[in-house]
């Protein structure tokens, strides 16, 4: 889906070597008390997360989907 706004957030790389890509969007009126959806719940907690908040659970499936950064669990 396009986006709907023109709107923009200052981003800096300070360390563009390390940074092989980054996307990013501004995203407006959003409930930060929103509950997570029981089905992303599930899919965090198999991919070894643990659901936090609404907000951050949806950049971390985000970032699972697309491959984002890797954790490790040493």
């Amino acid at each position: 889906m396009p986006a709907a706004s023109d709107s923009k957030f200052p981003v800096k790389i300070s360390d563009p070597q390390g940074c092989g890509r980054f996307t990013g969007r501004v995203i407006r009126n959003v409930d930060p008390g929103a509950p997570t959806p029981a089905w992303m719940k599930e899919r965090l907690e198999r991919a070894g997360q643990r659901a936090i908040s609404a907000l951050v659970d949806v950049t971390n499936y985000v970032m699972l989907e697309l491959g984002g950064p890797c954790m490790s669990t040493t």
